[in-house]
């Protein structure tokens, strides 16, 4: 009877860790459903997971990393960051948004990296199991969202929502962690050639958002692949697979876009025009950054989007009056209209926030060090891409990367040096 108990109860945690990765998944979509309203059931199952974990340890507090430098920056907000957001209240620049709201997403961000760590301890399953899973739900999250643009389900309210985005979900957030899912992928599986297929259409599902942040961070991990795969990996062919894959692809991409021009041409040609601009201006960026060399197309694209974002930045600093108030910040409530995370955690927790949570960064990486040389690698990577969607995103406030990036992160806190052989 106690080990069918037991056995329940393990089922149960596992349960509750997977449906937390399927709200994750689907959060984007729901935004564009008639399910949009609620968003709530996703905090509802991280709380009833916290509330088990909690239980699980006897109701104490259990530090898993050990390590100040990793839990520092969630100290910090627990207490001069709650502080801030509540004294400043009344500085809100939209009364929809709500400063209590962001705060406590970014206090659930590092909850979500605490919670996973003790998946394997809780359900006596491995974590690479769950990284299937997680992987398995993209890839079908991917063909689902390719079918929703050709046909209108009865769910969906907005059909075909972004011009020259083969998407019904949040393009940015989506790519992002779709590339989580493809770096794991990569990292687990023992061997590539067999995982084809899924390798093609999670590389599709990136593609097709057609961000600036994901086609960059795509080139990024696929170049790193190519040249380092054989090392990173440790699967012998690696580099060689890789290549192959992208001109299957770049096939699978042109049979698509043939598809889409078929149906609708003005959407191949939004596309097209979405995809080149991305493209441009990573090559402007460039230039500019390391060359110095500036051109009128370049000024042209950085002129839109670029430019609002940083009066936004502007605007909220003009706030800040006091050295003390440009160390600790004032608070959420300035910070909200800020699409970047390290100007959010500036405005918001203020330079000392955004050395807590710099610390945060070196301390996963130390502590995958200990781990073994290519957990390092391979949490320097996961990092890479956390840190590149940070350019372009709040992503404390994001449960899809909260969630995306808690899996990884512990995936190379939890393994051990086995690894290396």
């Amino acid at each position: 009877m106690l080990k069918v108990l037991t056995m329940r109860k393990t089922e149960l945690f596992d349960f509750l860790f997977k449906t937390v990765i399927l709200l994750a998944v689907y959060d984007g979509i729901r935004h564009n459903s008639i399910f949009y309203s609620f968003s709530f059931v996703k905090e509802v199952v991280t709380l009833i997971l916290f509330l088990a974990v909690l239980n699980y340890n006897d109701f104490k507090i259990v530090n898993p990393f050990k390590n100040f430098a990793v839990t520092s920056f969630t100290f910090y907000i627990l207490t001069v960051g709650t502080f801030l957001t509540i004294g400043y209240l009344n500085l809100v620049p939209n009364p929809k948004l709500s400063p209590i709201g962001m705060h406590v997403k970014t206090i659930e961000f590092f909850v979500i990296a605490y919670l996973f760590n003790f998946y394997e301890q809780m359900t006596n399953k491995t974590y690479e199991s769950l990284i299937s899973f997680f992987v398995n739900v993209y890839v079908v999250y991917i063909l689902f969202n390719i079918a929703s643009y050709f046909i209108h389900f009865p769910f969906i309210t907005e059909f075909r929502p972004y011009n020259g985005r083969i998407s019904s979900g949040y393009p940015t957030s989506d790519s992002q962690s779709m590339l989580f899912a493809f770096i794991l992928l990569v990292f687990t599986v023992n061997s590539l050639k067999r995982y084809k297929i899924k390798f093609l259409i999670l590389s599709l599902g990136i593609v097709i958002q057609a961000t600036t942040t994901g086609v960059a961070t795509y080139v990024f991990l696929t170049s790193i692949l190519i040249v380092f795969g054989n090392y990173l990996v440790g699967k012998t062919g690696t580099r060689k697979n890789i290549i192959s894959w992208l001109y299957i692809l770049a096939t699978v991409t042109f049979i698509l876009l043939f598809l889409i021009a078929y149906i609708d041409k003005q959407t191949l040609d939004a596309f097209y025009v979405m995809i080149t601009s991305k493209s441009e201006f990573i090559i402007y960026y460039l230039k500019l950054k390391f060359f110095g060399v500036e051109s009128e197309i370049g000024n042209q694209l950085v002129t839109g989007t670029y430019i609002v974002r940083g009066n936004a930045v502007k605007e909220a600093m003009s706030a800040y009056n006091s050295f003390f108030e440009l160390l600790t910040g004032k608070g959420v409530a300035l910070a909200i209209l800020v699409e970047n995370q390290f100007s959010f955690i500036i405005r918001a927790y203020g330079y000392l926030g955004l050395c807590f949570y710099i610390l945060f960064i070196i301390g996963i990486l130390v502590k995958s060090r200990k781990n073994g040389t290519k957990l390092f690698w391979h949490m320097s990577i996961i990092v890479s891409i956390l840190l590149l969607t940070n350019v372009s995103q709040i992503t404390t406030y994001l449960y899809q990367i909260a969630v995306s990036f808690a899996l990884a992160m512990n995936y190379c806190l939890s393994r051990t040096k086995t690894i290396e052989n």
